[in-house]
């Protein structure tokens, strides 16, 4: 959602998002790279709040620091 959007002016949670639009995002995120008539490779499990969100996106900021530069190339091995 964008930031001052008047209608989710009151949504701080997932558990203030109705639960039609979390099913349809789920949907999406699930199918948005399928590939007609193969096999799924997605697979979604629990949603989660805002708090535990901070966290996981924190530490893919920290996994993504560790493994490449400033300039995004891959980090040389660590010897």
């Amino acid at each position: 959602m964008l930031e001052g959007d008047p209608l989710w002016a009151d949504a701080r949670d997932i558990g203030d998002v109705p639960d039609a639009l979390v099913t349809r995002l789920r949907h999406y995120f699930a199918t948005y790279k399928a590939v007609p008539g193969a096999p799924g490779r997605v697979t979604l499990h629990d949603s989660y709040g805002a708090a535990r969100a901070a966290r996981v996106v924190q530490a893919a900021l920290e996994d993504y620091a560790a493994a490449f530069d400033a300039e995004g190339h891959a980090a040389r091995e660590r010897r």
